[in-house]
């Protein structure tokens, strides 16, 4: 992961193709794609196309999802825009 910021409680990074599963955790809920304007996921192949494809290339421009993971159990609380 790329950490993008850092706070005492919280690191910031950028998601890779490895973090597929949790997209897919993320983007199988109808609830939270509705906000993104993605299709409802049912595979990690989906996923990958949705990091390689949407995600990824919006580094280039310094937009984008975010992981966002607290430090303590370092685990992903969402992905943000």
């Amino acid at each position: 992961m790329n950490i993008v910021f850092e706070t005492p409680r919280l690191i910031l990074g950028q998601f890779t193709q490895d973090d597929a599963p949790l997209i897919l955790e993320l983007n199988s809920d109808p609830e939270i794609v509705k906000y993104v304007h993605e299709p409802v996921l049912t595979t990690e192949e989906q996923a990958k196309k949705i990091i390689v494809d949407i995600i990824l290339p919006q580094y280039k421009n310094n937009l984008g999802r975010w992981a966002t993971y607290q430090k303590v159990i370092m685990s992903l609380l969402a992905g943000a825009d």
